[in-house]
């Protein structure tokens, strides 16, 4: 894989301050790969990346850090892609593959829910229903 120097794409509400992609929009800083509130800052170019290669072959995105959700950043670990579009891509497939059984769960309607006899069977199609809800609209992100 070749990696390119390239200026990243700034999304609306972001800015980059330095070499830190930062958000300049209202309320909590939201994970740049999610939209989850940001627990810690992610390499764009991984740590362990950067020490093995020497000074000039060091790919350059522009940033060296994004905001980040801890999932996020763990999900995506020491994985190298070309650009910062690339790496939200594939904070995508990763969630995708980790919530699979979630995002194929079937469709309840209302009707079939409230069909259910209070208990746990219930409670479960429930959570589930709004769990599926969070990773649909975290993969909108």
């Amino acid at each position: 894989m070749h990696l390119q120097s390239s200026t990243p794409r700034v999304p609306l509400g972001w800015r980059i301050q330095g070499r830190t992609m930062v958000w300049d929009g209202a309320g909590i800083t939201p994970c740049y790969y999610c939209g989850r509130p940001a627990t810690c800052d992610e390499h764009v170019v991984p740590r362990v990346l950067v020490y093995m290669l020497p000074p000039g072959e060091r790919p350059d995105f522009g940033v060296d850090t994004v905001p980040a959700c801890k999932e996020c950043n763990t999900g995506l670990a020491a994985s190298v892609q070309d650009s910062l579009a690339a790496r939200k891509a594939a904070a995508k497939q990763w969630l995708c593959r980790r919530y699979k059984k979630l995002l194929d769960m079937p469709a309840w309607s209302e009707d079939e829910i409230a069909e259910l006899d209070d208990g746990w069977l219930r409670d479960y199609v429930c959570r589930s229903v709004v769990a599926r809800a969070e990773v649909r609209r975290m993969l909108a992100w």
